[in-house]
C-alpha cells in the first residue's frame, strides 16, 4: 500500500541530449498522500518549441530552477526503497536513470527500486475489457492518463480500501 507516484516532463523523447524540466513525486502510505516533491528543473540548453507545445513549460519558467544534479540527493532520499508507480514508467525511468548515472556506472538508486507501469496495466485491462476509455483516431481505446482517470476515478474509492487491507 506504500509507493511513490512519479511523473516527469522533458525537453524531448530520448535521454542523452534531452533533460527533465519538471518533476512531481507523491509519497503514498496506505494509499494516502503523505508528502509531495515538485519542482521545475533547469535544462542544459533552451527548451525546444515542440516540447513547450506539448508540456507548456517555457524557458522563463525554468530560469531560476535548480538542475537535476542539485535535487538528485533529495529525490533519492524521498524515494528511498518505496516502489515507483508511473504512467508510461519506462519513459520516466530512462530519464531518471540517465540523469542519475555517475560517469560509466550503471548502478543507480533508480535501478534498485520496484517500478510499476500503470500504462501497461491499462493495456491489459483494456484487452480484458475490464473498462473502456474514449477511442483514439485509429480506433483503439486511449491509454492516456487523463482518459483513464475519467473512467476510473468514480470507482476508485470503492476499491482502494479492500486493496489496502490485503
Amino acid at each position: 500500500c506504500d509507493f511513490i507516484a512519479i511523473d516527469t516532463e522533458t525537453t524531448g523523447l530520448k535521454p542523452g541530449g534531452n533533460d527533465i524540466i519538471e518533476l512531481a513525486a507523491i509519497k503514498f502510505v496506505n494509499y494516502r498522500p503523505v508528502e509531495i516533491l515538485h519542482t521545475y528543473l533547469k535544462p542544459r540548453k533552451p527548451i525546444p518549441e515542440d516540447a513547450t507545445a506539448v508540456n507548456g513549460i517555457t524557458d522563463d519558467m525554468v530560469l531560476d530552477a535548480p538542475t537535476f544534479s542539485e535535487i538528485k540527493p533529495s529525490l533519492e532520499q524521498f524515494i528511498g526503497d518505496f516502489p515507483i508507480v508511473a504512467h508510461n514508467a519506462p519513459f520516466d525511468m530512462r530519464f531518471l536513470r540517465d540523469r542519475s548515472r555517475v560517469r560509466f556506472l550503471n548502478n543507480t538508486p533508480f535501478d534498485k527500486v520496484q517500478v510499476i507501469d500503470t500504462m501497461a496495466m491499462v493495456g491489459t485491462a483494456l484487452k480484458k475489457k475490464l473498462f473502456e476509455t474514449k477511442k483514439t483516431p485509429s480506433g483503439r481505446f486511449s491509454k492516456k492518463q487523463e482518459d483513464v482517470a475519467k473512467v476510473l476515478n468514480p470507482v476508485r474509492k470503492a476499491v482502494e480500501e479492500p486493496l489496502c487491507k490485503g
